[in-house]
């Protein structure tokens, strides 16, 4: 989106099981420029009521989060925000979190391990087809 001929930053929620997500998730989202981290949480409601509100572009979330209701959270972000795009990352990418996810519409799901550096890449992409 422009505005006054400025691209405006598309925005990144970040719901993650820790009060500090991973360093390495902390840098290389502060190194892409055409995004800007709106929040962290580790509470699923308070994310809810803040998706809801804020309409970020980009919810990242992490699948192994405590409280259950995990599928659910998804589905409640996809009911209220239907054009975010939805990143999951879990430690364990194979079996019931994946296809379910699938089935949500959950744009990416990567391995919190060994798929991070993959994000980079995905959210520079994302980027550049829903600029303008």
């Amino acid at each position: 989106m422009k505005i006054n001929n400025v691209i405006a930053k598309k925005r990144i929620f970040v719901v993650e099981e820790s009060d500090n997500p991973t360093e390495s998730l902390v840098v290389l989202l502060r190194d892409i420029r055409e995004y800007e981290i709106i929040g962290f949480t580790n509470n699923k409601t308070d994310a809810l009521n803040i998706i809801i509100e804020e309409k970020p572009d980009v919810v990242i979330f992490n699948i192994r989060m405590s409280g259950g209701k995990n599928l659910h959270f998804i589905y409640k972000v996809r009911e209220t925000n239907e054009n975010a795009k939805i990143i999951i990352l879990a430690e364990h990418t194979d079996g019931h979190y994946r296809k379910a996810s699938e089935m949500l519409n959950v744009d990416d799901f990567l391995d919190k391990t060994r798929d991070i550096g993959k994000l980079y890449g995905i959210l520079s992409d994302y980027s550049s087809r829903h600029s303008g």
